[in-house]
């Protein structure tokens, strides 16, 4: 199982390119149960505010309501915000993420923002990244 960061869900959401056909490829993959994806609430909370705050309320929950279908949700316990808190992160929401991911025994990080993660013991990979490793 991977789990997807915000920016992944969010290229997909608002099509942004050069990221949006990455990203939506490893929805459809997930849609197809060829690959399970893991996402968390933070994320998803993120994503939507992000989506709306453009004005498009609907676009956002009927985006939030897809992933939904088929996406893993993974919860936050105290000892993720413990452990993000004490760590070396510098973004502490990608802190708690990580450490939620790593004790759900996530196999890799999927997101554009890889330097977020130096300290990673998860792989943590780009979505073209993992694409090319499925594909092998």
């Amino acid at each position: 199982m991977i789990f997807l960061d915000s920016d992944v869900l969010l290229d997909v959401a608002l099509k942004r390119n050069p990221w949006y056909v990455q990203g939506a490829d490893l929805l459809k993959l997930a849609y197809y149960n060829h690959i399970e994806i893991a996402t968390s609430p933070i994320v998803l909370s993120n994503v939507h505010y992000m989506i709306s705050s453009g004005r498009d309320i609907l676009k956002a929950e009927l985006f939030i309501k897809n992933a939904l279908t088929f996406c893993v949700f993974l919860s936050h316990e105290k000892e993720d915000f413990v452990n993000a808190f004490q760590s070396k992160f510098k973004d502490k929401e990608d802190a708690i993420n990580y450490f939620t991911a790593r004790r759900h025994g996530i196999e890799s990080m999927i997101t554009r923002n890889i330097r977020d993660f130096k300290r990673s013991e998860i792989p943590v990979l780009t979505p073209s990244e993992y694409l090319a490793r499925i594909a092998r």
